[in-house]
């Protein structure tokens, strides 16, 4: 069914919002709101080929009770209309961990996004609702060029803009290489904090720098062969790590390992659909108890 008006919004979600209450809404709320329903516009125009993804996690190692799903199952549809591209999606948290059927709640949220290239930028926006707190909707909005490699993205809720971020990439020696800089700033805690970081495609390495008023830190990463990359770091008070990723396949499979002296040694293992992390805790030559986690994301629809 294609969605005309708001009537058949709040008709459709009973206990949400009722008439009054919609009809009093701040103009900033509605706005959210008109950016989530234009995106239902979109999609119910076209056919959906998008399939969901749901991840199953089996936490801690313990499959002997439900609490293992802990991923949303999310479902979206794609669409253009116009020259515009819009996309709505809904989010469902299960939490099954009632021993009753009476005790299962369904906390769910939806969002919508638009975009559209003019001229040399790619414009989108973006807006998620959480229906059991409708008044804390939020709204990103971003644009990027290319050929200047540029961005710049707002984050905002009801109550203002509350984060900006620009990146902004420099090429050098004919493209060979790229520094790139990533100023952002949270203008809610008045905090700003900067990436600055440099990459060379022929020698496959990379400098970054992530800093702010309370902390930095290093990290230099290198390929060292075709399926091995390195990657030190270290703060400024002195913490480091290593990381060694091993590439499996040209899909992006692979094997993540991270060492961190005094706090833990973690491993993250990507095979296509199925992602297995393991963690446990390392102080000096003590190794602590081990926690799992399996995941698979499944297509469905």
């Amino acid at each position: 069914k294609r969605y005309t008006n708001y009537k058949y919004i709040y008709q459709r979600l009973p206990g949400v919002i009722n008439k009054r209450e919609f009809k009093n809404m701040r103009i900033s709320n509605q706005s959210i709101l008109i950016l989530t329903a234009s995106a239902v516009v979109g999609s119910t125009y076209a056919s959906s080929d998008s399939k969901t993804p749901v991840a199953i996690r089996v936490k801690d190692g313990k499959v002997d009770n439900i609490e293992g799903f802990d991923d949303p199952f999310t479902y979206s549809l794609k669409g253009n209309t116009a020259g515009i591209d819009t996309e709505v999606g809904v989010n469902v948290n299960l939490d099954l961990t009632s021993a009753s059927l009476d005790g299962i709640t369904m906390p769910y949220s939806f969002w919508g996004t638009v975009g559209r290239k003019i001229g040399g930028w790619n414009l989108s926006a973006r807006s998620d609702v959480d229906l059991e707190d409708i008044k804390s909707a939020g709204f990103d909005a971003s644009s990027s060029n290319e050929e200047w490699d540029t961005s710049i993205r707002i984050l905002a809720s009801t109550d203002g803009v509350n984060n900006v971020e620009m990146k902004q990439g420099i090429s050098l020696f004919g493209g060979d290489s790229k520094i790139l800089i990533n100023p952002k700033y949270d203008l809610k805690a008045s905090k700003g904090d900067v990436e600055i970081g440099y990459y060379a495609s022929d020698t496959g390495t990379a400098i970054k720098v992530e800093a702010n008023a309370e902390k930095q830190k290093l990290i230099v990463s290198q390929q060292i062969t075709d399926t091995d990359r390195i990657a030190p770091s270290i703060t400024a008070d002195g913490k480091f790590s290593f990381q060694w990723q091993k590439s499996l396949t040209s899909d992006g499979d692979s094997v993540t390992t991270t060492i961190s002296p005094n706090d833990s040694i973690s491993l993250k293992w990507q095979d296509g659909p199925w992602t297995a992390n393991f963690r446990t805790p390392f102080n000096g030559f003590e190794i602590g108890e081990l926690d799992v986690s399996i995941s698979r994301k499944v297509p469905f629809l």
